[in-house]
């Protein structure tokens, strides 16, 4: 790529230019030391070759320009692949400022090859407003640098030179921003890895599990006395009119899985994976109706405190660690206040928007830390907090009561659009109300229960789509914007810089106090990541937020454009597509900015939109990305030192996915949703997923993905015919059993009923085939015997004929 940049900058060269060295020449690599020769005549490439050094009394001055020419373009181009293969050192990028600046012509009547040892002149003549000397000087030791690199050390120019040169050449401005760019995230600049290595052991006490939400499997949305949530109103399950933003309008996770009424067959299926986690959430207005105590009556819901308890106990039992979300998006509609569906709230309360919900969580959190504290050891307080900020006030999430106002632009519109302003104090109150239920576990229940807790944080990793500070800046700030958001506060008690730069009154403030409660609130880092995306410098105009100009919006706050490209393969959810490095760049990230004690990956899964158990049965995308995934992963832990102590797959089960309704499943469990009890059945992901918490390590992907036929994932039982075992079967089934085993597989493909002789020829296309054309066959015999009759009595009159021939012969009838 480099000699080919080379080619495509040089200009033709003259006639002149003696024929020795029109190779060199016209690969713009006179002044370096060895060259790499190009293919001739479609022959094999020449191996690296010294090259000689051109002396200027062999060219004439016309060619002898040329070649400078031809060599200067060169320098420009091995500072910018210094700035491309090397750290993007500011230095180095403004050297390109100086190449911009056409400062080159007078260079080019000077030898390119000689030493240039006056530099200190050449600032004082800078400082006297003639930056060539200088320009010179930074060329020649870049170029020797470049291309001699066993002959340095040659120091790269110093700031006060860069300095003086840039200010010399008025790009003072420019100077300031490049030097206040950051370097290129490592690992991997774009040179990204093509496959994955699926070899390797995590540490011993590494932790395996899988992830659910209430309101996502859970059903029983009006079972005894549990309140309404926000998404019950918001999918119109209690007849509600449907808000704007539901994408599957009409369907409501009313029932979802139902594992409110099937909790021990999901923590058992959780035992036959052989996972020893369980990350689930506990739904708020289940255990407060009216979402306080004193709205309550003062009282915790029974029910509700019993179908936790019962979870939690029934897992314990089997050898499976409680992991717990308290909020995961279904607050009570108690506390907001919606007109639009007419649910008045006795409050006035605004949901997230209101300044009291902090307070009302920690009351909610402290409900729950003493009912379940002494078995729970692992809390997270909220779920993606920049989810729903973002999306529940300004989009397809609940409430998203912006979705209603289409008078006015819906939620990104009006004077004071909600995606500008809403977000943030949401988001801000978020935050609160984390510090609030941290500094009341800490203070209350810590000590004497010997728990920790956390939030589980969100964002894609933002990859620069180039090089170029500008848009190495701008990757940055999407993440700042995204998880420094929320990952700054809780650890340092401050919004990044960025944002507050950019927003102004827009972004609330913290007090001293709210500040230093903030400040450290998680005793280990959570983090739900699932994709990746590019991320170009974009600015915004000087009418950006101004009367009449471009509304504000978060999405543009950060003066940056995202995209995907084409190439990464892309899940069922336009949202998710497959970039493991992502997953190792974002755990190296948390680990070199926030240096947490411990992490954990507690969400990470791919979306497919099968539509029955046929479709969904083998999901060799899935066991891909899960796989590579789990490799890069472990290239973080033992390659960059990230501590990451478990991993927890999203999710368990096919589930209500929010806005998108069943059209998207993530499950390692296909549920299926047309049946009364919710049918389970596991996929092939489930199967692969399991062989990796079993042994700890990382397993290869393809004998899963590869090795298992549509048809045959297709038959596996559903989790009730396994958890009941094979004693369940009829007696005269009971009797072709072969041995004491009673067990059913969880991931048995052949028929439930095990017979002396094997079936699995039943599931043979070949077999099929062939047995197909026996029964043609033998068909067409049984058809045509009157045919063979007749061919019999043929051969019958042709022998009397020879008879009657004969005289010897006997009259014979014929018939």
């Amino acid at each position: 790529a480099r000699l080919r940049v080379a080619q495509l900058l040089a200009p033709p060269l003259p006639p002149r230019l003696p024929r020795g060295h029109a190779r060199h020449a016209r690969l713009g690599l006179a002044h370096a030391g060895h060259v790499h020769r190009p293919p001739e005549d479609g022959r094999r490439a020449s191996p690296v070759v010294p090259a000689p050094r051109i002396a200027s009394d062999l060219l004439a001055a016309p060619a002898r320009y040329a070649l400078c020419h031809r060599a200067w373009l060169e320098v420009r181009y091995l500072t910018a692949l210094l700035a491309a293969l090397t750290r993007p050192h500011p230095r180095v990028v403004a050297l390109r400022h100086l190449a911009d600046a056409e400062v080159a012509p007078a260079h080019c009547l000077q030898d390119p090859l000689r030493r240039c040892d006056a530099c200190r002149a050449a600032v004082w003549s800078a400082r006297r407003g003639d930056a060539r000397p200088l320009s010179r000087c930074l060329v020649d030791r870049v170029c020797r640098a470049v291309a001699h690199p066993g002959e340095g050390p040659f120091p790269l120019p110093g700031s006060e030179e860069l300095a003086v040169a840039l200010g010399a050449l008025g790009l003072a401005e420019a100077a300031k921003l490049e030097s206040t760019a950051p370097d290129f995230p490592l690992p991997y600049q774009f040179d990204y890895p093509a496959s994955y290595e699926h070899r390797g052991t995590f540490p011993s006490e590494f932790v395996w599990g899988a992830a659910t939400a209430a309101y996502q499997v859970e059903g029983g949305w009006d079972a005894e006395d549990k309140g309404l949530s926000i998404w019950d109103v918001f999918t119109g399950t209690e007849g509600s009119p449907v808000n704007p933003g539901m994408v599957a309008a009409g369907q409501t996770g009313a029932i979802a899985c139902d594992s409110y009424h099937r909790l021990k067959d999901d923590v058992a299926l959780l035992q036959r994976l052989g996972l020893t986690a369980y990350r689930f959430s506990i739904s708020w207005p289940r255990l407060l109706p009216n979402g306080t105590l004193a709205a309550s009556g003062g009282v915790v819901s029974e029910s509700g405190l019993e179908y936790y308890n019962t979870l939690i106990n029934e897992l314990l039992k089997h050898g499976i660690k409680p992991y717990v979300t308290l909020y995961h998006w279904d607050l009570p509609q108690a506390l907001l206040d919606d007109p639009y569906t007419g649910h008045s709230s006795p409050g006035g309360w605004k949901g997230w928007l209101d300044s009291r919900l902090p307070a009302a969580f920690a009351e909610f959190a402290d409900v729950c830390f003493s009912a379940f504290g002494d078995r729970v050891k692992d809390w997270l307080t909220l779920n993606e907090p920049f989810t729903f900020a973002v999306a529940g006030h300004s989009g397809n999430h609940a409430p998203s009561l912006c979705n209603w106002e289409i008078d006015i632009g819906g939620c990104t519109g009006g004077p004071r659009p909600a995606v500008g302003w809403d977000v943030y104090l949401a988001g801000h109150n978020a935050l609160l109300a984390h510090a609030h239920a941290t500094k009341l576990y800490r203070s209350k229940y810590a000590e004497s229960q010997g728990g920790k807790i956390g939030i589980a944080l969100n964002s894609y990793w933002y990859e620069p789509a180039s090089h170029a500070p500008a848009d190495i800046a701008a990757a940055e700030r999407a993440m700042q914007f995204e998880l420094g958001w929320f990952a700054e506060p809780i650890s340092t008690g401050k919004y990044p810089a960025v944002m507050v730069k950019k927003l102004g009154g827009r972004l609330p403030t913290f007090s001293a106090d709210e500040a230093a409660m903030l400040a450290g609130s998680i005793d280990f880092f959570a983090i739900n990541q699932y994709s990746a995306m590019l991320v170009r410098e974009n600015q915004t105009g000087h009418d950006y937020g101004a009367p009449g100009g471009e509304p504000v919006n978060h999405g543009r706050d950060c003066d940056c454009a995202t995209f995907f490209p084409h190439a990464w393969p892309q899940s069922n959810a336009t949202w998710l597509r497959s970039v493991p490095w992502g997953l190792r760049k974002m755990l190296r990230f948390i680990k070199e900015r926030y240096a947490p004690p411990e992490v954990f990956v507690t969400e990470n899964g791919w979306a497919d939109g099968s539509r029955n158990f046929r479709e969904a049965a083998h999901d060799p995308q899935r066991i891909r990305f899960l796989a590579n995934y789990t490799a890069e992963m472990l290239r973080a832990v033992n390659e960059d030192g990230v501590p990451v102590r478990g991993y927890f797959a999203w999710s368990l089960l096919d589930n209500f996915e929010w806005e998108q309704g069943f059209t998207q499943k993530f499950g390692l469990t296909y549920v299926d949703f047309s049946t009364p009890r919710r049918d389970r059945f596991v996929k092939t992901s489930a199967c692969w997923y399991r062989k990796l918490a079993t042994s700890n390590a990382l397993v290869p992907p393809e004998p899963f993905a590869s090795g298992t036929s549509e048809h045959k994932a297709a038959r596996r039982p559903t989790l009730e015919q396994i958890l009941a075992g094979r004693h369940a079967l009829p007696a005269w089934m009971r009797s072709w059993e072969s041995g004491d085993n009673d067990e059913i597989d969880l991931c048995e493909t052949g028929l439930v009923i095990k017979t002396p002789f094997s079936m699995d020829f039943l599931s043979d296309f070949q077999f099929l085939v062939g047995a197909f054309f026996a029964l043609c066959a033998l068909g067409c015999l049984y058809v045509n015997k009157e045919l063979l009759n007749d061919i019999s009595l043929l051969a019958l009159a042709s022998v009397s004929r020879r008879r009657e021939g004969s005289p010897q012969a006997e009259p014979m009838p014929m018939d």
